[in-house]
């Protein structure tokens, strides 16, 4: 990422690597992106992914809206740069992509968990203690 910003021109402000999921609420480290946009003390935003941001596409359209208003853009790394129309509806396509996908896995869960029950076995973690 750091010869992609040299390649951009970008000057690298703060360097952050979350290890929060794109669906968690709790984000700090987007927290902390958020407030230099606020800031301005960036004006670009270079992601690895995009569902590293977030995967909610209505999260991913209000973010956009709120750092489009900032004047500040996300850039995924060699793929979209949301200064640009086109880059903005390619994030959203992405984005609805990407939720599509995690609805999908969490419905299998749901149903393998389902036919594990129905099958009368047991659920518990793996490293779960027993009380007595």
């Amino acid at each position: 990422m750091r010869n992609y910003a040299k390649a951009l021109g970008l000057k690298i402000v703060r360097e952050m690597q979350e290890t929060v999921s794109g669906a968690s609420q709790k984000r700090p480290l987007r927290e902390a992106v958020m407030q230099l946009a606020h800031t301005r003390a960036v004006d670009v935003i270079l992601v690895q992914a995009l569902d590293c941001w977030g995967r909610s596409v209505q999260d991913l359209i209000l973010t956009m809206a709120e750092l489009e208003a900032l004047g500040v853009a996300i850039v995924v790394l060699g793929q979209i740069d949301m200064s640009a129309p086109v880059g903005r509806m390619q994030a959203r396509l992405l984005s609805a992509v990407a939720e599509f996908e995690r609805e999908l896995s969490r419905d299998r869960v749901r149903s393998g968990l389902a036919n594990t029950r129905a099958r009368g076995k047991l659920l518990r973690r793996p490293n779960a203690h027993r009380a007595w």
